[in-house]
């Protein structure tokens, strides 16, 4: 029997599907295909991804399922496209696919009636996958180009992951699973309901000893209600870890037959139902968002030293997300088998007290020079190692509990041998022999009653295409690191090192309580689609209530 506790991923709408898309491509790029090497790799792929057999070939696809409205999808087949056009010529993108199948299965011709839907265009890089060109040098305007999610899916999905709400149609402006009650009514339709129960099922009796589930889903629109069900019925069926990461992107949509004012007021209503919820139904959530608000008005962008991404770019904010989220789940992906690399340890070191609710900081790409040492850098950095992604949340360094993850900086870099070392000897972190304690000596001395636990991994981030590194600035150098000298010419990078921390403090009651109260304004009878969808008005009482109980789980006096 395997080692391996799998995870199954669920994702729950299209800004989720657009994260998840950059993790699912992050992870396929960091498989090593090279034969010599004879070191298993840190990162256990397994955790995440499932074997499988078509024919006589082995396939090799995410543990996952999404969710996302008609017409999403363009140019991609509801069964994926891990066994399409396998009999067709698709090294020959010219010749039209009709003509294939006519020339592939014999048929009378004369008696068949062809009705050809219009073709939806396919964006250069995809049709470059179709040629099977996979050159990390060739430059795609995917900035301009991508539209939606398929239009930089790398990776494969099994016939089973993609799931298509038919009832809801995909619109670039507008939002039509519009409220958490329209999405609980989805759930509960027994055909959605145990469609999606069977597909959970069929990858749970895969597993040899399944550890949980990572959700990650749009809080702010109906995707929430049916994630929040979801959540639920895993919850009693399986009584696994479940970890969520509720996101608001970056551009936000009004919703059908709704002003801007009311889109906002529903936008926060939905938000508040995801919040209270997760704290009943989640094991640990972490709102995750490139904006610093999340409420009625989504706020300013973030900024990142090191990088100009586009603000109102879903595919550039989703990459940032992503690579969080890639980076703080290491730990409890490693192949290093140990009770501290399970999701259900690192959810209850973070979830003290009833307190589920977290903070995401990262800090992309982590900022050393290329020729410094790790020592030298954390003496002299003066300021905040990292940026908050989590909206309407600000952490200090005092009574924090933290899960802080660097990657992509080996033991090389620690510090200078003996005979080097110089003034790197009168340093007191000069006696620690591994990036971890060092980092865990760093916080000790940087934050106050605070428990730090740290996890150092050599494998650095991919960011190959369909990465959108070119919001890296000149000074990153193809490895990541900075330049010592700023150069004009912007290098390829291939890889970059990133910090992350998932922070637990007091100070989020802060956050909860700004909640309340812009929720706590809301007059339900002026938005008449939630009580349409099923939404009474005790529920909304119950709802204001578990907000403040929540809240109060962060009372100062019992923190750590």
């Amino acid at each position: 029997m395997s080692n391996t506790k799998e995870i199954i991923t669920l994702q729950f709408g299209n800004y989720a599907n657009f994260v998840g898309t950059h993790f699912w491509n992050a992870q396929e790029h960091s498989f090593n295909y090279d034969p010599d090497v004879e070191e298993p790799a840190e990162i256990n792929h397994d955790v995440l991804f499932r074997e499988g057999k078509f024919f006589k070939n082995i396939t090799f696809t995410p543990r996952m399922l999404l969710l996302d409205c008609k017409g999403s999808l363009k140019y991609i087949k509801e069964s994926g496209n891990l066994y399409s056009n396998i009999s067709l010529e698709r090294n020959n993108p010219e010749k039209n696919l009709l003509d294939q199948v006519i020339h592939t299965i014999d048929w009378d011709e004369e008696n068949i009636e062809v009705m050809e839907s219009e073709e939806i265009p396919m964006t250069d890089y995809q049709r470059s996958l179709m040629e099977t060109d996979d050159d990390d040098e060739k430059i795609f305007d995917l900035k301009s180009s991508v539209q939606n999610w398929p239009d930089f899916m790398y990776t494969r999905y099994h016939p089973r992951s993609i799931n298509i709400i038919k009832d809801y149609e995909y619109h670039n402006d507008i939002s039509t699973l519009d409220t958490f009650s329209a999405g609980l009514q989805l759930w509960n339709n027994p055909f959605f309901e145990d469609d999606y129960c069977d597909k959970i099922r069929m990858y749970i009796e895969e597993c040899d000893q399944s550890q949980g589930f990572q959700t990650i889903f749009d809080s702010i629109d109906g995707f929430s209600g049916v994630a929040i069900k979801c959540m639920e019925y895993l919850e009693d069926e399986y009584s696994k870890s479940i970890l969520a990461f509720p996101l608001i992107p970056n551009r936000t949509k009004t919703f059908q037959f709704a002003d801007e004012g009311m889109s906002e007021t529903i936008r926060l209503v939905n938000l508040a139902f995801s919040y209270a919820k997760l704290s009943e139904h989640s094991s640990l959530f972490i709102p995750l968002s490139t904006m610093e608000r999340g409420w009625r008005n989504i706020g300013e962008p973030r900024k990142f030293p090191n990088m100009s991404y586009e603000s109102d770019n879903l595919y550039h904010s989703s990459s940032i997300l992503s690579s969080f989220i890639d980076t703080m789940s290491l730990q409890y992906r490693l192949r290093e088998h140990s009770s501290q690399n399970y999701l259900s340890n690192f959810c209850a070191q973070m979830n003290t007290y009833g307190r589920k609710m977290c903070g995401g900081k990262t800090s992309l790409p982590f900022p050393m020079q290329e020729k410094e040492d790790l020592i030298e850098f954390l003496d002299k950095f003066d300021g905040d190692l990292m940026q908050s992604i989590s909206p309407n949340v600000k952490i200090g360094t005092d009574r924090i509990v933290q899960h802080v993850t660097l990657r992509g900086l080996s033991k090389t870099r620690l510090k200078k041998p003996l005979e080097k070392a110089k003034d790197q000897m009168k340093m007191a972190a000069y006696k620690c022999t591994s990036i971890s304690e060092m980092l865990q000596l760093y916080f000790q001395c940087n934050t106050y009653a605070s428990l730090s636990h740290v996890a150092a991994v050599g494998s650095p981030l991919q960011v190959k295409l369909p990465f959108p590194k070119e919001f890296f600035d000149s000074r990153i150098a193809s490895n990541g690191f900075l330049r010592e000298f700023q150069s004009e010419e912007k290098a390829n990078v291939r890889e970059v090192p990133i910090m992350t921390a998932v922070q637990n403090s007091s100070e989020l009651a802060n956050t909860l309580e700004n909640l309340h109260t812009h929720v706590e304004r809301v007059k339900l009878a002026k938005v008449p689609r939630f009580s349409d969808s099923g939404l009474e008005k005790e529920e909304y009482k119950e709802l204001l209530e578990q907000l403040l109980v929540f809240k109060e789980q962060y009372d100062e006096n019992s923190f750590l």
